[in-house]
């Protein structure tokens, strides 16, 4: 087993690409993470080189991760600290990035949904990307050192659908009441239509009705508010607002 440098702490101009890039392959390492594309390390390595403090911070909690270090936030601080540096990456376009954080969390937090769900939303976000570009070839990055992979557009969608699919099921998985990874797991396969995308669609909305996520599994809202009455007319003198509205009818006329 070969070890592993692990840059912690390092200065920038420290830090050689090979030390870097092995951080994050014994990352990808982690037995419990499913299917995970790789990320662009030459993108990301560019962003580290030329970043700030942001950068700086993702490598040494993958280090941190790696080396099986302790963490030295709580829970729920650190899950905060994490979301909020990934949703930044998010907003810049910086996916492969954001979606390191996501990893990391996973590995912290196996037992908790949010990471899986929010490395789901990069990977869609990623396939659709590629499939309204237009090209007819998307690069496809590599963990071990190799040139990116140009392949067929169609195929990378697929593949990156199927790991988007892949952790909405592991956050259903940790809480099968997690309404979002539903929606966006059966829009998924809508929109990809993978072998047997129809009835798994049908078997998923029927865990849903179970967990008390719809009433009906042909009925998928994406807001469901469960105490309001299924009728299509409704009493206007069970709402405060139509109530205010019909006091001050004759105010309302005369302006």
């Amino acid at each position: 087993h070969q070890s592993v440098c692990l840059p912690m702490g390092l200065p920038r101009s420290a830090v050689v690409r090979s030390d870097y890039d092995g951080v994050w392959r014994e990352l990808f390492k982690q037995r419990h993470l499913p299917f995970t594309p790789a990320p662009d390390l030459e993108q990301m390595w560019g962003y580290y080189k030329h970043g700030g403090m942001d950068e700086q911070a993702l490598l040494d909690q993958a280090c941190e991760v790696v080396g099986n270090f302790p963490r030295r936030h709580d829970a729920e601080d650190y899950r905060a600290k994490t979301y909020t540096l990934m949703k930044k990456l998010d907003t810049q376009s910086r996916e492969d990035e954001a979606r390191m954080w996501t990893v990391i969390c996973s590995c912290r937090f196996p037992e908790h949904p949010d990471a899986y769900y929010n490395h789901g939303v990069l990977l869609s976000k990623l396939c659709d990307r590629a499939k309204f570009s237009g090209a007819s070839k998307t690069l496809l990055p590599s963990l071990d050192g190799a040139d990116p992979k140009s392949m067929p557009t169609e195929q990378y969608c697929a593949l990156f659908a199927r790991a988007a699919a892949g952790y909405y099921r592991r956050c259903l998985k940790v809480d099968p009441r997690q309404r979002a990874a539903y929606i966006n797991l059966i829009g998924s396969l809508e929109r990809n239509e993978p072998k047997g995308w129809y009835d798994e669609i049908q078997s998923i909305a029927g865990t849903a009705v179970k967990q008390g996520i719809w009433y009906n599994r042909w009925q998928r809202p994406p807001h469901f508010v469960p105490s309001l009455p299924a009728k299509p007319w409704h009493d206007a003198s069970q709402f405060e607002l139509c109530r205010r509205l019909e006091k001050h009818g004759d105010a309302i006329r005369a302006e």
